[in-house]
């Protein structure tokens, strides 16, 4: 007999994602087999929020109960009906409304079989059996990739410029002591960073070859063409590159999740985010790419 992974979806889906990927660790790691039930609205099932989890959490297989989520009775009816029998019942009544989570809860109390948890930020809580009671620090268990993705959000990344992170170091030296011709270079370029063109001359724009001599821009061909990639990267990708390689130098976020240059899309939404690029010392923007 499988044991059953109970879910009831809110639009909150990370406390749903670390539940079911804790407790599907826990079967797989014991050789037991076992399949999900969500619990779920109308609401909930047109915001695609069970497919989000599903992704996430490599669910292929699952049944879902479409409840009214302010009727006991109708909860209680629609388990009796679907919910089939398992060797045990692992669930998680932290989404939903708090008639939902009482339905749940009621009609699980009936089976001596199933433990009921609710999870509190970074603890789960395990609140039946009754004499069992106990909470646990929950794992860190959701990488970045994850948690955009349990949000219903696709996530590519951008490349990096290649520069080696020493110059980029160099390069936030000269920024901070930029006057106000070499903030109207960036302003400019800034504007070539909007074309299709994937290189420009150098001397197309005036005052760009003194400004790369003097900050020491590093070249291939001794400031003849600068590419786009080279232009986004003056334009503020360098500064999220320096926060990027600042970050993982000091080794205290995990490497999955860092990330930079990352593009978020989803179904009516599309979203750039960068880390903040600044004009100069004193105001900040929104991210170049923008």
């Amino acid at each position: 007999m499988k044991n059953l992974i109970v879910t009831i979806l809110s639009a909150q889906p990370i406390p749903n994602v670390q539940f079911i990927k804790y407790i599907q660790n826990k079967l797989k790691n014991e050789d037991k087999k076992f399949e999900h039930l969500f619990v779920s609205t109308e609401e909930t099932e047109a915001k695609g929020i069970g497919n989000w989890i599903c992704k996430v959490c490599g669910i292929s297989q699952l049944q879902t109960i479409v409840v009214k989520h302010n009727s006991l009775s109708d909860i209680q009816t629609k388990l009796t009906e679907k919910c089939s029998e398992a060797e045990t019942y692992f669930v998680n009544v932290t989404g939903g409304t708090k008639i939902m989570s009482m339905g749940v809860s009621d009609f699980f109390k009936m089976k001596a079989n199933a433990r009921i948890y609710y999870i509190d930020g970074n603890k789960s809580w395990l609140n039946f059996p009754e004499n069992e009671r106990y909470n646990n620090d929950l794992a860190d268990n959701i990488n970045l990739r994850e948690y955009i993705e349990s949000h219903g959000f696709e996530m590519s990344e951008r490349r990096m410029s290649g520069i080696d992170f020493k110059y980029t170091k160099t390069l936030f030296d000269y920024f901070l002591e930029f006057e106000d011709k070499e903030r109207l270079i960036i302003n400019k370029l800034r504007d070539w960073r909007q074309k299709k063109k994937k290189s420009f001359k150098v001397n197309e724009m005036k005052g760009l070859l003194d400004f790369m001599c003097k900050i020491n821009f590093p070249t291939n061909d001794e400031y003849v063409t600068i590419s786009k990639d080279e232009v986004n990267y003056l334009t503020g990708d360098w500064f999220e590159e320096y926060i990027y390689f600042r970050l993982k130098d000091e080794g205290k976020v995990k490497n999955e999740n860092l990330k930079t240059g990352v593009h978020l899309t989803k179904t009516g939404v599309c979203l750039l985010y960068t880390s903040p690029s600044p004009r100069d010392r004193t105001r900040s923007r929104m991210p170049s790419s923008a």
